[in-house]
């Protein structure tokens, strides 16, 4: 049996746009933390808040 494997793919997004560079700087900071997020949960990793220490 022949196994396949899928070829991994990159990301490419552009983050230039008029209304992310009028962001304040904490903004698109928090901007691109959430996305980041999404893009690891997406993938499957579980994403742990800092008081997430599952006590």
């Amino acid at each position: 049996m022949k196994r396949t494997t899928a070829r991994p793919y990159q990301l490419c997004m552009t983050l230039e746009t008029p209304g992310l560079t009028q962001m304040s700087a904490p903004q698109r900071q928090a901007m691109i933390s959430r996305l980041a997020q999404l893009i690891l949960q997406a993938g499957g990793i579980r994403i742990m808040d800092a008081g997430d220490d599952e006590r």
